[in-house]
C-alpha cells in the first residue's frame, strides 16, 4: 500500500498540513482534523482510496531549540552520575 508523508506545523490559529509527494497542502482547525484533512486532500488529488500516512509534527524553531537544550542537559547529567 502506498504511504504519503504529511508534515504538520502550527500556522497562527490553524494547523498547516503539507503533503510533499503531491505538492499539496491544506489546513486543519485542530489536531484531530489533521488526518481527515490530509486523507480528503490526497483522495481528491489522486483518486486513491487506500493509502497510509506518515504524519510528522514540525516544531517551531524556538520550541525545537528548547527541546534540544533539554536533551543535552539530560545527557550531561547522566554522564556526571
Amino acid at each position: 500500500m502506498k504511504s504519503y508523508s504529511v508534515r504538520v506545523s502550527r500556522d497562527g490559529r490553524l494547523w498547516y498540513v503539507e503533503i510533499p509527494e503531491i505538492d499539496g497542502a491544506t489546513q486543519a482547525r485542530n489536531l484531530r482534523e489533521v488526518e481527515r484533512m490530509a486523507r480528503d486532500y490526497i483522495y481528491n488529488a489522486t483518486g486513491e482510496e487506500e493509502f497510509g500516512l506518515d504524519i510528522e509534527m514540525v516544531m517551531p524553531d524556538e520550541a525545537q531549540a528548547h527541546l534540544d537544550r533539554e536533551a543535552a542537559l539530560r545527557l550531561e547529567a547522566a554522564e556526571k552520575s
